[in-house]
């Protein structure tokens, strides 16, 4: 029987690896119940062509609003890839170092894949570079997927599932396998319908 022997630095690494780990999984479930408790956004004023921009999680805008940026507000509700650019370029708009995380992000939006999102938004610990997108999925579920920058080598991400305010599961897995998942559920429910 063999058993692995650890020098002090791999043994410190391995630590300070989990204590990161632990440390933008709890940042993940902290934003994740912040987004689950806010209200949705569903308001369109048809008279004024204005669409209320006010995120889940009740980020604050800019109120000088353009026609462009309407018409992709638009844009979004029929095609979901629109959101995750929208949902990026709001955490630049407000989070300027946050760009350093577009790797993370296009990993997490391309390994998805297209889901049904009512609403995407994304938030980021650029202390620990750990980048948060929040699916607001129909029938009042939430997924939250969190991967650091430093574990791009590796297919996995951590992930929470809510509905309403119960979290249903936090777990991590590779993003294929949460891909499949997430779709195989959506196509179950369309058959239910």
């Amino acid at each position: 029987m063999k058993k692995t022997l650890y020098t002090a630095q791999t043994f410190s690494l391995r630590e300070d690896f989990k204590r990161r780990l632990r440390k933008g999984v709890m940042i993940a479930f902290m934003f994740t119940a912040t987004v689950a408790s806010a209200s949705s956004v569903d308001s369109y004023d048809v008279e004024n062509n204005v669409v209320n921009t006010e995120t889940i999680a009740r980020i604050p805008t800019k109120s000088t609003q353009t026609n462009g940026i309407i018409s992709v507000e638009l844009l979004a509700d029929s095609y979901p890839e629109f959101k995750t650019v929208q949902a990026f370029d709001r955490l630049i708009t407000r989070l300027p170092e946050a760009l350093s995380m577009e790797p993370v992000m296009r990993f997490v939006t391309e390994g998805i894949g297209n889901i049904d999102a009512e609403r995407v938004v994304m938030d980021c610990d650029t202390e620990n570079e750990v980048l948060n997108v929040s699916y607001k999925l129909r029938d009042n579920m939430l997924l939250s997927i969190s991967k650091p920058l430093e574990t791009m080598n590796d297919q996995f991400v951590m992930f929470n599932v809510y509905h309403g305010r119960d979290l249903l599961v936090s777990d991590s897995a590779s993003i294929e396998l949460l891909s499949e998942y997430i779709h195989n559920v959506e196509n179950r429910i369309k058959e239910l319908a």
